[in-house]
């Protein structure tokens, strides 16, 4: 399918529209109960820690950023492929700290054992931790009555942000997707488990380098899980897209 300029508004309005749209509104929830900004009682007085985007980051002394995320897989989505909801549930926490313009570093995982393929889903996360060589380092299991449960957290460390507050109207778009494979059954897009670790890691090496040379001055949040323009209607109903001209040249 291929979309002209001139469709994209219509697109816009028909993503607003959504069901999946409306459900990441549901993050406000989280947003009225913790604020924008908090402060830690451990950390010096100046610390300022923001809310809101792909990963906390917290300041460290040297200047750098000690970055921290976390993703939870619906319980439909393990118990229907749960080699690639373990996969993934790594994957999504990698791409949150690359769209930081960080580097990850380790992984924790919880795992409620319940009636699903447990096996499969730790076999899932062991891929993925191979593939972008980000070790699990620790987590949790317990047994469960019902479906089984998986989430992840990250640490990772950025030299200079990526911030998605810090965008302004007028500045350019940049979407970092890569269009490779296919969809999985009716699910996900799956861009990474079919290809070259190699290439994976250095794909996502990118961010962190287009930041620390100062290419790279504010970020939209990570798109893994839902299409651009719907994510760009997230941000908020005063943002206005506008179809810019294909270059020839």
């Amino acid at each position: 399918m291929r979309l002209e300029p001139e469709d994209l508004p219509r697109l816009a309005i028909e993503l607003a529209a959504r069901t999946e749209l409306d459900q990441k509104r549901d993050i406000q929830l989280a947003a009225h109960a913790f604020g924008r900004k908090t402060r830690a009682r451990w950390l010096s007085e100046d610390t300022e820690i923001m809310n809101g985007d792909d990963a906390a980051a917290i300041r460290t002394p040297d200047g750098g950023y000690l970055l921290l995320a976390a993703e939870g897989m619906r319980n439909e989505f393990v118990a229907k492929d749960p080699w690639f909801a373990g996969y993934s549930a790594l994957m999504v926490n990698v791409s949150d700290i690359a769209a930081m313009g960080g580097r990850p570093w380790a992984v924790v995982d919880v795992l409620f054992l319940g009636s699903g393929h447990n096996e499969r889903v730790l076999d899932g996360l062991r891929e993925a931790s191979a593939t972008f060589g980000v070790p699990i380092v620790g987590g949790h299991t317990t047994r469960v009555e019902g479906p089984s449960s998986l989430a992840v957290a990250i640490v990772g460390r950025a030299n200079r942000l990526i911030e998605s507050h810090t965008a302004r109207p007028g500045q350019v778009l940049l979407a970092a997707i890569d269009l490779r494979d296919s969809f999985r059954g009716r699910g996900a897009f799956n861009a990474a488990s079919t290809l070259a670790p190699e290439q994976l890691r250095a794909q996502l090496a990118l961010l962190p380098e287009l930041s620390e040379a100062g290419l790279v001055c504010a970020g939209l949040l990570s798109v893994l899980c839902f299409p651009l323009v719907g994510l760009l209607l997230l941000r908020g109903p005063s943002i206005q897209l506008v179809p810019a001209m294909r270059r020839t040249s």
